[in-house]
């Protein structure tokens, strides 16, 4: 059985903010990402900040899902499942025209397969923190979840549920 924790005290010196509509939606799926992968009673405390701007983006920046993005790469660094953005498993810098399949064993590999994989374009995108093309968005995203997914076993998470 789980054990029932009791919070005595807390303090913010902030306003709260106010998430609505798909913005709630993404600061749930935060939520539950630290909740999942974050072992119990471990110190954290950079994290916590990149917690606080992210959730503070999703009320002010338009650009919501770069967010989501910055801070689940945050989260595994933090872990310690940080993803190697900038060569290959095999030592060689990603290149932009090139593309890449990811295994969470080894890491990038270059694929000679048409569009299978990831582009390295957006693998620098990532790596930069700047991207611009709508396909980098959604391989960024489809990147992002699998390495997630490899972390998080077979349970899915509820907060992608209320998206459909």
């Amino acid at each position: 059985m789980g054990e029932v924790k009791t919070l005595t005290g807390a303090e913010t010196t902030d306003k709260p903010l106010a998430l609505h509509g798909k913005r709630l939606y993404c600061g749930l799926y935060l939520n539950e990402l630290l909740t999942r992968l974050l072992p119990r009673e471990e110190r954290h405390d950079g994290l916590l900040e990149a917690y606080w701007k992210s959730l503070v983006s999703l009320v002010h920046v338009e650009d919501i899902d770069w967010q989501l993005r910055l801070f689940e790469l945050r989260l595994l660094d933090e872990l310690g499942y940080g993803l190697q953005l900038a060569v290959t498993a095999d030592g060689e810098v990603i290149s932009e025209g090139r593309r890449y399949l990811y295994s969470p064993d080894h890491g990038f590999t270059l694929t000679g397969r048409g569009n299978a994989g990831v582009s390295g374009a957006t693998l620098h995108a990532l790596c930069n923190g700047a991207w611009n093309e709508r396909i980098e968005r959604l391989e960024a995203r489809d990147l992002m979840r699998t390495v997630l997914d490899h972390h998080l076993g077979h349970r899915p998470l509820k907060s992608r549920e209320l998206f459909h």
